[in-house]
């Protein structure tokens, strides 16, 4: 939108604003109906005055109505009236792209006919759009009628600067006729044959001006090339009215109510203006010399300049490239020549030479022939000479020393039997075969012979695990003595000689025996186990809540034997390795059985002494241990100490582990019982933690060492009948075997413990034991593992128990405390210790401080004989008892020392308040 003055009305730029100032030319708005003619030559109708009811319309800014110089054809066909007028109503004028040219001798009468004076336009009463021709139809036929528009002359006039442009468009129209004559003028006096200086120019989408520079007088050639420029001139001048004429109906049907349309037609104006002022500047520099070149023209001369030297240096280009290729063609014919001549000569050295190969391949031939048949006679008679030259070698006992010749004799031997085998046409074959086959005997003979030797001299020492096993290149005899072994098992086994494997069996039966026996000594695992448990004689004290009576337990892993089955495993598997070299595949399976078998047995005889050797106490401990480390060897062994086709070659192994297994079943079914059965009677004197609850709970946490091995194990075990618990709640809420076991065997132990403290006759002894038990029981499952297989709902219940135990132990000291209390009974007189009490009064705070005083004497030296295993737990009963009976204590003694109630004060308070405090700190010593 262009910029608005304060009027509200839309200000057009200084040269617009003059132009439309100083033009003249009104604006006809009538619709014309053209057939290759103008519809009205008439001047324009005067502009009528504004309608009443327009008033509104006109107070609001118009929108700019976009404007186009009149239609080319129109002005030409309207070129000799006095008129200038512009039609913008609606055309039906057809669209066939251009007029027809004009013929030559109009254009010169035309153009030697002195332009009319422009007449100024006389005022028409009635509107244009009141008289509007009716519109032409499409195919030529009649014209249908047009409604005229409604206040189309008050939307005018509301719009005065629409009115301007309009008038700038009549004038810039004017002027092209006046150019146009000016240009017909000019052809005239070419077709007349008079010579003048013309400027030719055309324009084709944009403008491209060519400044021909010749005169070309009368030439008609010249002046068809004008007139056709011209004719394409007045087409896109025709179309460009056309638009304009579209765009002011098109905004007198929307009764130009909106500031875009102004905008849109002040931006036509403006472009119709400076269109119009370049061809003025064109015409001014044909027409007037001296005027300098526009600069439009002179960018394009300068592009046409540059254009026609690229193609100046293109043709260049090109005549070098036409040189070149003209050299090219010349050097390929030379090449073409050159081959032809080489083709014929290699035709003739062709000629010579195939007679030459044909003669040398035969001799070729023949030269292949004649070595094939010395090497087969030369191969016939080596093996023919085999008797004579290792008849003495294979004859010779074989040594260690020197076995090489033997076995090599042997190999050739063999290579003989199967080349005269292969030959049997040839002469004295047969029985050089023979011959040969006694000499192979013997050499197989004599290596046998060596191996057995060395098997029995090496193969049965005795070598550590540690030399052998994981050593790389190491094997289980002597390096010496297996290098000649596995240099001449192939040859033997090769010559499907195995005499010998049964002595080498033996030998390594013996030494891997003699080296599974040397490795349990040095392990310690023959020697009688030393578990580190000790036999307990004798009454023990517990020590402290956190281990109960003293006891050393099995340590998981301790046992000897248990690094001997590891060592065995390792030499077991070194062995396989070094038999799979020594014996053929058909023989492996008994040999390899002959040399292990014996040791595994040793190893189940170790392993059975030293379980069956240690602390009973123990031996369910040590049972799993060993249970565990076969558990995890098993499949180890089991591939080891097997034979060709899978089948086990030793099944000592698995019977120990079986009988293992069912061992472990029993303690564990067995373990509860005992638990249940213990003796109600055997309980501590002094109300400590029993020594069955110490064990019981030891057994319990070393039983989580094996946590992985009980819980594939328990499922099998008929341990839930066993024993009679009070409670099965716990067992179902447990999440695994081991946690389910667990609450059977505490829930036993529970039963237990309440079973051995209805044994005590006194209560105060009995709630200590109860006290110390249970305190135990939770102390040992919150400070270890169990308490992530035990569910926490037993352990509170456990809890509870210890509380309960507590309190009752506590509520022992009523029997003291009831002394200390006055039951209503005003015993201090008001007068203070002038009072006099009387008899029945003084004879009563006498029997309450004697009583209390044996009541306390009785308590406390009982309390000096119990034990109380947790130090906290002891500490805690002792402050929880004083603050219950020193408060007390203090205030019936204040109350009654200065009572004159004996004369013997001291012989009844016997103990201060700091005293009695004393003797309650002596409790559980």
């Amino acid at each position: 939108m262009s910029p608005r003055d304060t009027t509200g009305q839309t200000r057009l730029s200084p040269p617009l604003t003059a132009e439309m100032a100083s033009s003249s030319t009104s604006l006809d708005f009538s619709t014309s109906s053209q057939s290759g003619s103008s519809a009205s030559s008439g001047p324009p109708p005067a502009v009528p005055p504004l309608p009443p009811s327009s008033a509104a319309s006109a107070a609001r800014p118009a929108p700019a109505v976009p404007a186009r110089p009149p239609d080319r054809a129109q002005t030409r066909a309207t070129a000799g009236s006095d008129s200038s007028s512009f039609s913008c109503g609606s055309s039906s004028e057809s669209e066939s792209g251009s007029e027809a040219p004009v013929p030559a001798a109009r254009s010169a009468a035309r153009a030697r006919a002195p332009a009319p004076a422009r007449a100024p336009p006389a005022p028409t009463p009635t509107p244009a759009r009141a008289q509007a021709a009716p519109r032409e139809s499409g195919d030529g036929g009649q014209a249908t009628p047009r409604t005229p528009r409604k206040h189309g002359w008050d939307i005018l006039r509301s719009h005065p600067k629409l009115s301007q442009a309009a008038r700038v468009l009549n004038r810039s129209a004017s002027k092209i006729q006046a150019d146009r004559g000016r240009e017909d003028e000019s052809i005239g006096e070419a077709d007349s044959g008079s010579e003048s200086y013309t400027v030719d120019y055309s324009y084709s989408g944009s403008r491209s001006w060519t400044d021909e520079g010749e005169r070309l007088g009368s030439s008609a050639e010249a002046a068809r090339a004008r007139r056709k420029r011209r004719e394409r001139r007045r087409a896109q001048l025709t179309g460009g009215a056309r638009q304009r004429s579209s765009i002011f109906a098109s905004a007198l049907d929307h009764e130009l109510k909106s500031d875009a349309w102004l905008a849109l037609a002040q931006g036509q104006v403006k472009q119709e203006l400076s269109l119009t002022d370049k061809l003025l500047q064109e015409e001014l520099y044909a027409t007037v010399p001296g005027t300098p070149m526009p600069d439009h023209m002179a960018a394009q001369e300068a592009a046409l300049a540059e254009l026609e030297a690229a193609v100046a240096r293109d043709s260049a280009m090109l005549t070098s490239f036409r040189d070149a290729l003209g050299r090219a063609k010349d050097a390929a014919g030379n090449l073409r020549s050159g081959l032809e001549a080489v083709e014929a000569k290699l035709d003739v050295v062709e000629s010579l030479v195939v007679p030459i190969h044909t003669v040398t391949s035969q001799l070729q031939t023949t030269h292949a022939n004649l070595e094939a048949t010395t090497e087969l006679l030369e191969e016939a008679l080596a093996h023919y000479a085999v008797p004579g030259e290792l008849a003495q070698v294979v004859s010779q006992p074989a040594r260690q020393e020197r076995y090489k010749p033997v076995v090599r004799a042997v190999e050739r031997i063999d290579a003989a039997l199967a080349f005269f085998g292969a030959h049997p046409e040839y002469a004295d074959a047969k029985a050089t075969a023979a011959t040969l086959r006694t000499m192979r005997a013997k050499g197989l003979e004599n290596v046998g012979e060596m191996v057995a030797r060395v098997a029995t001299t090496s193969c049965a020492k005795a070598r550590l695990a540690a030399e052998y096993v994981g050593v790389e290149g190491a094997w289980p005899v002597a390096s010496d003595a297996a290098s000649l072994l596995l240099d001449v098992a192939p040859a033997l086994s090769g010559a499907r000689y195995t005499a010998h494997e049964a002595v080498l069996a033996s030998a390594r039966r013996t030494g891997l025996m003699a080296s599974l026996k040397a490795e349990a000594v040095a392990l310690g695992a023959d020697a009688p186990a030393k578990s580190g448990s000790r036999r307990r004689s004798g009454r023990r004290r517990a020590r402290s809540a956190e281990t109960g009576p003293h006891v050393h337990w099995y340590t998981k892993g301790s046992l000897p034997y248990l690094k001997l089955v590891q060592s065995f495993l390792g030499m077991a598997e070194a062995e396989r390795e070094f038999a799979t070299r020594l014996f053929t595949l058909d023989s492996f399976d008994a040999n390899f059985k002959t040399v292990v078998e014996a040791s595994v047995d040793y190893l189940v005889e170790v392993g059975s002494g030293a379980v069956a050797r240690s602390e009973e106490s123990m031996r369910p401990l040590v049972t799993m241990d060993v249970v565990g480390v076969l558990s995890e060897t098993f499949v180890a062994f089991a591939s080891v100490l097997r034979g060709v086709d899978g089948i086990g070659l030793a099944t000592g192994l698995s019977k120990f582990m079986d009988s293992l297994n069912g061992a472990l079943r029993a303690w564990l079914t067995s373990f509860v019982a005992s638990v249940a059965s213990h003796s109600a009677k055997q309980v501590p004197k002094d109300g400590t933690v029993s020594e069955h609850t110490a064990n019981t709970l030891g057994y319990a946490r070393a039983l989580l060492d094996y946590e992985a091995l009980l819980q594939s194990r328990l499922p099998a075990v008929s341990w839930r009948e066993a024993g009679e618990a009070s409670g099965s709640g716990e067992a179902r809420a447990a999440t695994t075997p081991l946690g389910e076991y667990m609450c059977k065997v505490l829930r036993t132990l529970e039963d237990n413990i309440h079973a051995k403290a209805r044994s005590y006759k006194v209560d105060s002894l009995r709630h200590i034991f109860l006290l110390n038990n249970f305190h135990y029981i939770v102390s040992s499952v919150r400070s270890s593992g169990l308490a992530s297989v035990v569910p926490g709902a037993l352990v509170g219940e456990f809890e509870a128990q210890e509380a309960r135990a507590r309190e009752k132990y506590q509520r022992t000291w009523d029997a003291a405390m009831t002394h200390l209390l006055d039951k209503n009974l005003a015993l201090k007189a008001s007068g203070g210790e002038s009072a006099k009490l009387s008899k029945s009064d003084r004879e009563n705070i006498k029997s309450r401080f004697s009583k209390f005083n044996a009541e306390f004497e009785a308590i406390t030296a009982a309390a000096a004989t119990y034990t109380v295993a947790d130090p906290e737990l002891r500490d805690a009963l002792k402050a929880e008892s004083k603050e219950r009976l020193l408060p007390l204590y203090t205030q019936f003694v204040a109350r009654y020392r200065d009572v004159s109630f004996t004369k013997n004060l001291y012989k009844y308070l016997k103990y201060m308040p700091e005293t009695v405090a004393e003797k309650m700190d002596r409790a559980f010593a």
